[in-house]
């Protein structure tokens, strides 16, 4: 998935952290251990990212499986590479997928509290399927 701020000085500053976040743990884990992060700044500040569905079972040996969400294995296929044994698919290769509505004034709901920098805004999220998600689409992350 490709993410571009679209100039949000909000966006800007996630992207130093992740930097910092990724230098932290580079640190501890040595040079060339961790996947690169994906990014490019320019006019834009591009970031690409992913998440694998599986990890190796040897990798993750005391990792718990959890369920797949629903719209993501439809036909239970990766259920069935997970069922064989070498892989598992646990809670840090699930992803969430949610959507939020507007109310008719404008108002957003309360469900979860965000405080960005001194201000506070009510948002109400509600999960969805990942397949209402279409390529340009913008989205929140």
């Amino acid at each position: 998935m490709t993410l571009i701020g679209l100039g949000s000085p909000m966006f800007e500053k996630a992207i130093d952290m992740i930097g910092e976040i990724y230098g932290i743990f580079e640190r501890h884990t040595g040079v060339g251990a961790l996947e690169p992060v994906e990014l490019t700044r320019n006019e834009k500040t591009i970031l690409e990212v992913s998440n694998q569905l599986l990890t190796f079972r040897k990798d993750a040996p005391s990792m718990r499986t959890v369920p797949f969400a629903n719209g993501i294995d439809p036909h239970s296929l990766l259920m069935m590479i997970v069922s064989e044994g070498d892989y598992v698919h646990g809670e840090d290769n699930a992803v969430c997928y949610f959507i939020s509505h507007m109310e008719e004034q404008g108002v957003r709901r309360l469900v979860m509290n965000y405080s960005y920098g001194t201000s506070l805004t009510l948002i109400r999220f509600e999960p969805t399927e990942p397949h209402i998600f279409h390529i340009g689409d913008i989205v929140e992350v």
